[in-house]
Protein backbone atom coordinates (compact mmCIF):
# COMPACT_ATOMS: atom_id res chain seq x y z
CA UNK A 1 0.00 0.00 0.00
CA UNK A 2 2.98 2.28 -0.29
CA UNK A 3 1.92 3.69 -3.66
CA UNK A 4 -1.48 5.05 -2.53
CA UNK A 5 0.08 6.32 0.71
CA UNK A 6 2.89 8.03 -1.22
CA UNK A 7 0.47 9.59 -3.68
CA UNK A 8 -1.76 10.80 -0.85
CA UNK A 9 1.22 12.26 0.99
CA UNK A 10 2.43 14.00 -2.18
CA UNK A 11 -1.05 15.42 -2.79
CA UNK A 12 -1.26 16.61 0.82
CA UNK A 13 2.14 18.24 0.50
CA UNK A 14 0.99 20.05 -2.65
CA UNK A 15 -2.21 21.22 -0.96
CA UNK A 16 -0.28 22.45 2.07
CA UNK A 17 1.98 24.52 -0.18
CA UNK A 18 -1.12 26.21 -1.55
CA UNK A 19 -2.32 26.62 2.04
CA UNK A 20 0.95 28.31 2.97
CA UNK A 21 0.67 30.62 -0.05
CA UNK A 22 -2.88 31.61 0.85
CA UNK A 23 -2.79 31.66 4.62
CA UNK A 24 0.74 32.15 5.88
CA UNK A 25 -0.16 35.54 7.34
CA UNK A 26 -2.96 34.10 9.47
CA UNK A 27 -2.18 32.10 12.57
CA UNK A 28 -4.85 29.45 12.01
CA UNK A 29 -3.92 29.04 8.32
CA UNK A 30 -0.27 28.64 9.27
CA UNK A 31 -1.05 26.06 11.95
CA UNK A 32 -3.26 23.97 9.64
CA UNK A 33 -0.71 24.12 6.82
CA UNK A 34 2.15 23.16 9.15
CA UNK A 35 0.15 20.22 10.51
CA UNK A 36 -0.54 18.93 6.99
CA UNK A 37 3.05 19.55 5.92
CA UNK A 38 4.54 17.51 8.74
CA UNK A 39 2.11 14.63 8.23
CA UNK A 40 3.03 14.47 4.52
CA UNK A 41 6.73 15.02 5.13
CA UNK A 42 7.00 12.27 7.75
CA UNK A 43 5.15 9.80 5.51
CA UNK A 44 7.39 10.55 2.54
CA UNK A 45 10.53 10.51 4.71
CA UNK A 46 9.82 6.84 5.45
CA UNK A 47 8.26 5.75 2.14
CA UNK A 48 10.80 7.08 -0.36
CA UNK A 49 13.92 5.31 1.01
CA UNK A 50 11.87 2.15 1.37
CA UNK A 51 10.78 2.39 -2.26
CA UNK A 52 14.37 3.04 -3.37
CA UNK A 53 15.70 -0.01 -1.54
CA UNK A 54 12.88 -2.33 -2.66
CA UNK A 55 13.17 -1.32 -6.33
CA UNK A 56 16.57 -2.93 -6.84
CA UNK A 57 17.98 -6.42 -6.40
CA UNK A 58 19.42 -7.15 -2.95
CA UNK A 59 22.97 -7.11 -4.31
CA UNK A 60 22.55 -3.48 -5.43
CA UNK A 61 20.70 -2.18 -2.39
CA UNK A 62 23.73 -0.39 -0.91
CA UNK A 63 24.44 1.35 -4.19
CA UNK A 64 20.80 2.40 -4.55
CA UNK A 65 20.73 3.85 -1.04
CA UNK A 66 24.02 5.68 -1.67
CA UNK A 67 22.61 7.24 -4.83
CA UNK A 68 19.37 8.09 -3.00
CA UNK A 69 21.22 9.78 -0.13
CA UNK A 70 23.49 11.68 -2.51
CA UNK A 71 20.50 12.93 -4.50
CA UNK A 72 18.75 13.89 -1.26
CA UNK A 73 21.79 15.88 -0.08
CA UNK A 74 22.18 17.63 -3.44
CA UNK A 75 18.47 18.44 -3.29
CA UNK A 76 18.90 20.02 0.13
CA UNK A 77 21.61 22.27 -1.23
CA UNK A 78 19.94 23.11 -4.53
CA UNK A 79 16.51 23.52 -2.89
CA UNK A 80 17.84 26.07 -0.46
CA UNK A 81 19.75 27.98 -3.12
CA UNK A 82 16.93 28.04 -5.67
CA UNK A 83 14.34 28.63 -2.96
CA UNK A 84 16.22 31.71 -1.82
CA UNK A 85 16.21 33.08 -5.36
CA UNK A 86 12.51 32.36 -5.88
CA UNK A 87 11.58 33.93 -2.53
CA UNK A 88 12.95 37.20 -3.86
CA UNK A 89 9.93 37.42 -6.19
CA UNK A 90 7.41 37.74 -3.38
CA UNK A 91 6.17 36.26 -0.16
CA UNK A 92 4.02 33.54 -1.69
CA UNK A 93 6.14 32.84 -4.79
CA UNK A 94 8.15 30.07 -3.18
CA UNK A 95 5.03 28.24 -1.97
CA UNK A 96 3.42 28.50 -5.41
CA UNK A 97 6.54 27.13 -7.12
CA UNK A 98 6.63 24.25 -4.60
CA UNK A 99 2.95 23.53 -5.30
CA UNK A 100 3.67 23.48 -9.04
CA UNK A 101 6.56 21.08 -8.48
CA UNK A 102 4.22 18.96 -6.37
CA UNK A 103 1.80 18.74 -9.28
CA UNK A 104 4.62 17.69 -11.58
CA UNK A 105 5.65 15.01 -9.08
CA UNK A 106 2.08 13.73 -8.84
CA UNK A 107 2.01 13.42 -12.63
CA UNK A 108 5.27 11.47 -12.63
CA UNK A 109 4.21 9.31 -9.68
CA UNK A 110 1.07 8.23 -11.52
CA UNK A 111 3.27 6.25 -13.93
CA UNK A 112 5.60 4.66 -11.37
CA UNK A 113 4.99 0.96 -10.94
CA UNK A 114 5.31 -0.43 -7.44
CA UNK A 115 8.29 -2.76 -6.98
CA UNK A 116 7.53 -6.48 -7.11
CA UNK A 117 7.06 -8.35 -3.87
CA UNK A 118 10.11 -10.36 -2.92
CA UNK A 119 10.08 -13.58 -1.01
CA UNK A 120 12.08 -13.38 2.19
CA UNK A 121 14.31 -16.27 3.15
Amino acid sequence: RSRPAGSAASALLTVTMLGFAAGYRYELGLIVALFGFFIAFNLLEALLPSLASRSVPPTRRGLAMGVYNTAQSLGLFAGGAVGGLVAGYGDAALFLVCAALGLVWLGIAAFIRPPPRRQTA
